[in-house]
């Protein structure tokens, strides 16, 4: 098992291309570190320095203290699974999952155990005379990850290993990474897109952006207190809801419907730091919007009506589309009531639930927090 700490790493390809920017990150013995991300912001680049596969342009990477950036992959002792399961085809899976052994001089004996108990943890026991070719490609990403734990490294590096397979097959064999980390406990830093295997899979997040850290927390962490509007936007299906705010010199608006907020949230946003601009953003997640029923107690919500622009069933939710000043705004109701085209309808949010932001830094304001969220 294994530390790691990445140190003020950098990564340019050009005096004009800067993939990676100042990422610094600490990761304990066991963690399941998740790398989430758009396209090209520097996730896949960063694993592939932390393995070597990519030169550091500046920073270090350490593994239990020992400096690693002049060391070759094959000594960092570490195990990569990458998206193309890159298999030998004209090998079966057993050869396939002893190539790295039988190159390390490992004895018959220590090969043949270690590779039917990893065939036995991924219960791909009768498969080891196969090749490639003969198995589905939920059964070739097993044999990637056995090829990977038969070599009992300090760390596990996977770049995208689940985006070749459909939507059932990935969140089966998300479960499955998810136990074999339980199981074996090793240091495992795992890149996706998908901000659901983030959720789901991580014992803390990295969200990244053109090369930069955006946040770093746990699933809850950054789904409550998301750092920013690009971390609110890209955590969470769908999207957190983005509308800027009026003011009229007393309270904030949202359209024609005034936030009537208590008075210790609305001394939050009167604080010297943001009450000059008054330029707020607010965010609200779809799943926070209640359809508010006749006789609720609304005294801790903010309350608001519109007409419904647009409504889809998504078996036992139900998606609602308003439009508040052309910003389109979406509610996940946990519904399979009929909503119709034209119907206004009442909305209701705990005032706790909001989220606000600075328009100008588009960075989170702290309201009814009493401490900042920490990159």
């Amino acid at each position: 098992m294994a530390k790691i700490n990445l140190s003020h790493i950098y990564k340019d390809y050009s005096d004009d291309v800067r993939a990676v920017t100042d990422f610094h990150l600490e990761i304990d013995d066991e963690e399941f570190i998740v790398l989430v991300g758009p396209s090209g912001c520097g996730k896949s680049t960063t694993l592939r320095m932390i393995a070597g596969l990519e030169d550091i342009s500046s920073g270090e990477v350490l593994i239990d203290g020992r400096k690693q950036n002049e060391l070759h992959p094959k000594e960092r002792d570490i195990a990569m699974v990458f998206q193309n399961y890159a298999l030998y085809p004209h090998m079966t899976v057993f050869d396939n999952l002893a190539f790295g052994l039988k190159m390390r001089n490992e004895s018959k004996q220590d090969i043949q155990h270690r590779v039917e108990e990893a065939a036995e943890i991924l219960d791909i026991h009768e498969y080891l005379d196969r090749k490639p070719a003969e198995l589905s490609g939920g059964q070739r990403q097993r044999v990637a990850l056995g090829r990977a734990i038969v070599r009992e490294p300090k760390v596990f590096l996977m770049d995208e290993p689940l985006s070749n397979l459909d939507a059932k097959l990935r969140f089966h064999t998300r479960a499955e990474i998810t136990k074999l980390h339980r199981r074996l406990g090793v240091t495992t830093i795992y890149v996706t897109h998908d901000q659901t295997e983030a959720m789901s899979m991580a014992t803390r997040i990295v969200v990244m952006n053109r090369g930069l850290i955006q946040q770093i927390g746990t699933p809850k962490e950054i789904y409550m207190k998301p750092n920013n509007i690009f971390v609110g936007q890209f955590i969470g299906s769908p999207a957190m809801n983005f509308v800027p705010l009026g003011y009229d010199g007393q309270n904030f608006n949202l359209g024609e419907n005034s936030l009537n907020l208590p008075q210790e949230l609305k001394h939050d946003l009167d604080i010297e730091e943001y009450g000059s601009r008054r330029d707020v953003i607010l965010g609200i997640r779809p799943e926070t919007m209640e359809v508010l029923e006749e006789g609720m107690d609304t005294s801790n919500y903010f309350v608001f009506e519109q007409e419904i622009v647009n409504a889809e069933l998504m078996g036992s939710e139900t998606l609602i589309y308003i439009d508040i000043d052309g910003h389109t705004l979406i509610s996940k109701v946990q519904s399979m009531e009929d909503f119709f085209e034209g119907d206004t309808i009442r909305f209701g949010v705990p005032y706790e639930k909001l989220h606000f932001f600075d328009k100008e830094t588009e960075l989170r304001i702290p309201v009814g927090e009493r401490e900042e969220v920490v990159i």
